[in-house]
């Protein structure tokens, strides 16, 4: 896929949004192409100054959950000629979950985690939990929960405040 122009970085987001293995931009100046560390979809991904930072997800066959099926990878990309990913500490493994950056911080909001072994019947629970993530010191920090657990909701900042969009327990 060629994206040119001003829309770049929202088409960037969009394509890591729907959980392609890799990707490919070109504009007057400069081409490059990567991939994501795990093949996933239900990941959280964010644009934070000049990098997109990707959290977690899903890497198994469709509907078949496990906690081996979990990506167990956060890192971040810089928009650059050859750049490559930077892995950054994890936190818990999760998918279906918030994510967004504001203010040098990226939240993680909710979210589902598989708690059954590979093989046995799939049994994802929903999460009340609230994580930031500075990227200036790189350090996760707790915040308050939900008031009940939420999983495969939207997750957006308007006006400095946080917003929680639909989901399910």
């Amino acid at each position: 896929m060629i994206i040119k122009g001003s829309n770049f970085h929202l088409a960037l987001a969009a394509i890591l949004l729907v959980g392609l293995t890799s990707l490919r931009a070109e504009t007057p100046r400069q081409t490059w192409e990567t991939e994501l560390p795990d093949p996933v979809t239900s990941f959280g991904a964010c644009k934070a100054g000049s990098f997109i930072y990707v959290y977690g997800g899903h890497k198994g066959k469709a509907h078949v959950y496990s906690r081996e099926t979990h990506s167990l990878h956060f890192g971040r990309i810089k928009f650059a000629k050859k750049s490559r990913w930077e892995s950054l500490p994890f936190r818990k493994p999760l998918q279906g979950f918030g994510m967004t950056a504001h203010d040098d911080k990226i939240y993680l909001v909710g979210g589902s985690r598989a708690t059954n072994k590979a093989g046995e019947k799939s049994n994802l629970t929903s999460v009340a939990e609230v994580s930031v993530f500075d990227v200036k010191s790189l350090t996760w920090s707790n915040l308050t929960p939900l008031p009940k657990p939420r999983s495969s909701h939207e997750l957006l900042v308007h006006d400095d405040k946080l917003y929680v969009i639909g989901g399910w327990n």
